[in-house]
């Protein structure tokens, strides 16, 4: 049995989704619920129309990207206005 060579691979998505929770709850908390939710749901609408129309691989991956970032870094974050 022999570890994973790269174990960065798993580290480094989780230290970005952390970064992303704490900035989203801190902007939350000072700018108002509400209006970050609304300001989210722009962004990921508009990071889901670039993958709608990205001519190649290389612009999808950084739209989806940005869809990830938009959406608060968790596929598993919950919709709550």
């Amino acid at each position: 049995m022999h570890a994973p060579a790269e174990p960065s691979r798993t580290r480094r998505p989780a230290a970005m989704l952390a970064v992303l929770l704490i900035t989203g709850a801190r902007l939350g908390d000072t700018h108002g619920h509400r209006r970050m939710f609304l300001l989210g749901l722009g962004a990921f609408t508009l990071a889901s129309l670039a993958c709608g129309l990205a001519p190649a691989t290389g612009p999808l991956v950084a739209a989806r990207q940005r869809r990830v970032a938009a959406r608060g870094g968790s596929p598993l974050a919950g919709v709550r206005p």
